[in-house]
């Protein structure tokens, strides 16, 4: 997993846009990119996170899988367990591996069911008699 090449902005920026509906949001807090206009990762602005590190979605059980098995390459912070995301060193991290990883996260995102993506609005009192 881990390679003496890590990966540059220019390639994780090549490897997103590759995926198909992905597009570039990258704002002035750093570079980013979206899938379906979903959050499919960006660049880890967290004072938590290591300098250099990249969040791609993947969910929590794969996130889980993915530290357990190379965790000099994917860890999480505190901060960051809420949001079914893993931090990503891109200095430990080969093109191919991050390739592999984003298409994780293409479909993780881009197939998730909108019911699991929001909470359902709680319904008010006022508004259940409104129904009735």
């Amino acid at each position: 997993m881990a390679s003496s090449k890590s990966v540059d902005y220019a390639k994780v920026r090549e490897l997103a846009l590759a995926l198909p509906r992905v597009t570039d949001s990258s704002t002035s807090r750093g570079f980013g990119f979206k899938a379906g206009g979903k959050l499919l990762a960006c660049k880890a602005v967290h004072r938590s996170a290591e300098p250099e590190s990249l969040v791609v979605r993947v969910g929590a059980g794969e996130r889980d899988r993915l530290i357990a098995a190379h965790p000099r390459t994917y860890y999480v912070t505190a901060h960051y367990l809420a949001y079914e995301s893993v931090l990503v060193r891109l200095t430990k991290i080969n093109a191919a591996s991050l390739q592999a990883l984003f298409a994780i996260a293409w479909q993780f995102v881009a197939h998730k069911p909108a019911a699991a993506r929001k909470p359902a609005k709680r319904r008010t009192t006022a508004s259940v008699f409104k129904d009735l």
